[in-house]
Order: C-alpha cells, then sequence, then structure tokens
C-alpha cells in the first residue's frame, strides 16, 4: 500500500469533521424517526380519511423513509472513514492505492477513491449501488 500524503494535523482534522458530521446525522436521523412515529399515529388515529390524504400520507411517508436511508448511508460512510483513519489507511483510494487528495476529501470526508477511480467507476456502472 502506498503512503498517503496526509500530516497528522490534516488527520485529525478530518477525524473531527467526520465525528461532528456523524453526531449531526444522528440527530437528524432520531428527529425523523420520531416523526414517523408520529405519522404512523396520526394515520392511526384518523377514523375518515379521502383517497387524496392517503395518497400524499404515503408519499409523505415514502419521502422520509428515502431520506431515512439517504442519512443512514452516510453514516455508514462516515464510520467506514473513521476506521480508516484509525487503521491508517484514511486518503488512500481502495482502488488503486493512490491518495485521494485533500482537495477531494475536503469536499467528501468519506471519499474512498480517487477522482480518477470514481470518475471511471461512475463512466463503467450505469447504476451505482455503491456511493462515495
Amino acid at each position: 500500500m502506498k503512503q498517503h500524503t496526509l500530516s497528522a494535523a490534516e488527520l485529525r482534522h478530518f477525524e473531527v469533521r467526520l465525528s461532528d458530521r456523524r453526531h449531526e446525522l444522528r440527530s437528524q436521523l432520531e428527529a425523523a424517526w420520531e416523526s414517523s412515529e408520529s405519522e404512523r399515529e396520526i394515520r392511526a388515529s384518523d377514523a375518515v380519511r379521502d383517497t387524496k390524504d392517503i395518497a400524499f400520507s404515503g408519499q409523505i411517508a415514502e419521502a422520509g423513509a428515502a431520506d431515512e436511508s439517504r442519512l443512514s448511508e452516510e453514516v455508514i460512510a462516515i464510520d467506514i472513514a473513521l476506521q480508516r483513519i484509525a487503521a491508517g489507511s484514511y486518503g488512500l483510494c481502495i482502488h488503486c492505492g493512490n491518495p485521494i487528495g485533500v482537495e477531494r476529501l475536503g469536499s467528501q470526508p468519506s471519499a474512498i477513491r480517487c477522482r480518477p477511480c470514481q470518475s471511471s467507476r461512475e463512466h463503467s456502472s450505469p447504476v451505482s449501488v455503491e456511493s462515495d
């Protein structure tokens, strides 16, 4: 594996940024879970509703589930980045082993691929299950 070019101070900076973002996301997830629980209680308590109300309520529930999924995926990506910091592999591309680059990490601290590898992945795969 190649050496990364991140200094100890840069690693600490990204560790703090990732930890702070993880805390934010966990708070957002908890709020979303509370909100979806409230929405379920409201739907259960409504005796009479028309079809438009039911459809609208379903759309809100789907949007909420999509938000929860997006937030959960970001928490997982951050957890992986924090594990990579602890293991000493943070800042190195998982595909080619080259440094990811401070600029890319600055805009996407949980990035696991360098720009060329990420670009290649996005162009070679029409549907991406894993994000970066």
